[in-house]
């Protein structure tokens, strides 16, 4: 709306609300956009609340914002006591439900509904086929760009979605599958991890077994790129993250071949989502790379130019 606002169509005269606080409750957010939305001449009117456009207006509009503000996080905190008391007592909070389980109700209390975590069929016959493959039980184990492709070529969806590398993975290392969930483990304002001692663990019913799920983890463990020797990479990669495929338009990324002697840009979305996505478009970096050197040294890399930007970079330097 506000986006709206300010544009150069100018469609609105002011922004009606119904108090101040269900505009914003955090005072540096609304005084910040009531001047955003002044400096265009569109005025914020609340129908409950009467301020006027002078400095006791203002003063009076900040002590109530302070108000809000803080009600806003008392609010909250009595929010997240219940919903911490609710998960101690295994019912579910009422966010989206991991891949795999459902919400049904337990009981009523009151006017209220409480709900667990149940384990939907058709979901979690996908995550067993997931550690399935990790675990290499139809032939070799499966990396998860290779579990993603075997998915996706599959006609099997994420809740509708193609699936990705980021949410294999988290189903994989996610101790809900063994009936080990955990509430309270991010800060629902800044998404920050909160520490495990803060953290509730809710009993849910088990999908795959702790044998199983330990031998997936070690597998991952003994891939990842954490625990491989870093090489050393002597040249720079130009273009990534500024080159597109052209046939889904997403990122084209590096890859190498031969232990690091062939050096390709290939398709990102090809290669996180697997050909159903995209089918995959590749480079040579050499090539591609002297393609946009060459034009630049001809176009921008002249003596004149040289000379300016090295002027420049040698004044910034001093």
């Amino acid at each position: 709306m506000i986006d709206i606002a300010i544009s150069a169509a100018r469609p609105f005269d002011l922004v009606l609300v119904h108090s101040m606080s269900r505009f914003f409750r955090e005072q540096f957010l609304n005084g910040m956009y009531i001047r955003k939305l002044r400096k265009v001449g569109i005025s914020v009117v609340s129908m409950t609340q009467e301020f006027h456009d002078d400095p006791t207006g203002n003063l009076i509009r900040q002590v109530l914002g302070s108000f809000d503000e803080y009600q806003s996080r008392e609010n909250a905190k009595h929010t997240l006591r219940a919903m911490q008391e609710n998960a101690r007592q295994g019912f579910w909070n009422g966010s989206q439900t991991p891949f795999g389980y459902e919400a049904v109700v337990r009981e009523r209390r009151g006017q209220k509904l409480k709900k667990v975590l149940a384990i939907q069929e058709d979901e979690a016959d996908v995550v067993r086929c997931m550690f399935g493959l990790a675990l290499g039980r139809s032939g070799m184990s499966l990396g998860i760009k290779a579990i993603v492709n075997q998915l996706n070529g599959s006609a099997v969806s994420y809740r509708g979605k193609p699936f990705h590398i980021a949410a294999v993975h988290r189903i994989l290392t996610s101790t809900t599958y063994i009936g080990l969930h955990h509430f309270n483990r991010r800060d629902s304002r800044s998404g920050q991890a909160k520490a495990p001692d803060q953290w509730i663990t809710v009993q849910v019913p088990p999908i795959i077994g702790p044998d199983e799920f330990d031998q997936v983890q070690e597998i991952l463990r003994s891939r990842s790129p954490t625990r491989a020797v870093p090489r050393m990479v002597g040249n720079p990669t130009l273009l990534t993250g500024i080159a597109k495929c052209g046939s889904c338009g997403s990122g084209m990324t590096l890859r190498t071949g031969k232990s690091g002697r062939y050096r390709y840009y290939v398709c990102a979305g090809c290669a996180q989502k697997g050909k159903t996505k995209c089918p995959g478009r590749s480079i040579a970096m050499e090539a591609l790379d002297g393609m946009i050197l060459e034009h630049l040294a001809d176009r921008l890399f002249t003596p004149e130019r040289l000379q300016v930007m090295l002027h420049a970079f040698i004044e910034r330097s001093a």
